[in-house]
């Protein structure tokens, strides 16, 4: 394998995630910090359960409310 060396330039030098500018977003909401599913707007594990069921039903060629 051969090797690589080289500089890189223009690499801003940031010490930690939480000084970044233009975090990454998960709807609409910035990943910093301890964001829990709920904060983040994501389904929760009875939503996809329920899901779950509904498309199983789905395949299975049964009709399913919802």
């Amino acid at each position: 394998m051969e090797k690589v060396s080289g500089t890189l330039s223009n690499v801003p030098a940031i010490a930690n995630y939480e000084s970044l500018k233009d975090k990454p977003q998960v709807n609409g909401v910035e990943l910093s910090g301890n964001k829990t599913a709920k904060e983040l707007g994501l389904a929760s594990s009875s939503q996809v359960e329920q899901l779950q069921k509904t498309i199983d039903g789905l395949i299975d060629g049964n009709e399913v409310a919802y």
